[in-house]
């Protein structure tokens, strides 16, 4: 859908101004980049990276209180993408299955799964370091394993 809405202007454009065409073409690819997102959980917590590069939430493990699988509505947070919404902040590639997370500080999280089953898996992982991390007194050191 974001193609089709630059490339056909972005054609037309191109016949008076081609650098001006090539442009928003650019920005579309850059633009659609930010609807993927990777997600990376270890002993050190939850990591989300936009584009697979770009951090835009770092939730160290000691400050998980809990961690769920649930059906969420993009709608409920925002809409697809990323989000932040006073105490709740979202990362949605769509609506469906999703991992929505419990901070100490009162905060929730939801950041989009492929699947059910990789939800839970998630979910079972982040609640497993962050019980691990409140035995140990705090956040962890991130470690190389990555879900």
């Amino acid at each position: 859908m974001i193609g089709i809405a630059s490339l056909f202007p972005a054609a037309l454009i191109a016949i008076a101004v081609p650098w001006l065409g090539i442009l928003l073409v650019v920005l579309a690819f850059f633009g659609a980049a930010f609807l993927f997102a990777r997600i990376k959980a270890d002993r050190g917590g939850l990591k989300v990276l936009l584009a697979g590069v770009v951090p835009v939430m770092d939730i160290p493990a000691g400050s998980i209180t809990a961690a769920s699988a649930a059906d969420v509505r993009a709608a409920d947070y925002g809409g697809w993408g990323y989000r932040k919404h006073g105490e709740t902040a979202a990362m949605l590639v769509s609506s469906g299955p999703a991992v929505v997370v419990r901070k100490a500080d009162g905060q929730r999280l939801a950041v989009s799964s492929g699947s059910q089953a990789s939800a839970a898996r998630l979910a079972e992982v982040l609640t497993r370091v962050a019980a691990r991390a409140r035995r140990a007194g705090g956040p962890q050191q991130p470690g190389p394993a990555e879900s």
